[in-house]
């Protein structure tokens, strides 16, 4: 059900483009096919606790990676220097939405605790 939903919305917002030829459009087209594809990939691949884990283990490193660049371009700013925003007192390097930046600095050391414990709590036959 949730696939054929994005797939209507993914056909609607190419009727947009269509409708209106605006690049702007082309582009939420092809990240509203992104978005299913992904969907289906993954909707598709049996879940085991070892894919999970997995998931967990790039979700922190790549909040990490995200983390680590937005502290460089606020302490370091000679060595990754930023074009001025919209807001320059906040955070919106790399990600251009603060509040997301804002709320994967706590995911990474969830994530990277979760897949720790899950890890290591295997239960032993005695």
């Amino acid at each position: 059900m949730a696939a054929a939903c994005l797939a209507l919305f993914a056909a609607w917002r190419c009727c947009r483009r269509v409708v209106r030829l605006a690049r702007r459009a082309l582009l939420e087209f092809n990240r509203a096919l992104l978005y299913l594809l992904a969907l289906l990939l993954f909707g598709t691949l049996p879940m085991t606790t070892a894919r999970l884990r997995i998931v967990l283990q790039g979700v922190a490193a790549a909040a990490i990676v995200v983390c680590t660049v937005a502290l460089i371009t606020r302490v370091l700013p000679g060595v990754w220097p930023v074009v001025p925003n919209v807001a320059n007192d906040r955070l919106s390097y790399p990600i251009t939405y603060w509040n997301s930046l804002g709320l994967s600095v706590p995911w990474a050391p969830f994530c990277a605790c979760t897949s720790r414990a899950a890890s290591a709590s295997r239960p032993t036959c005695a």
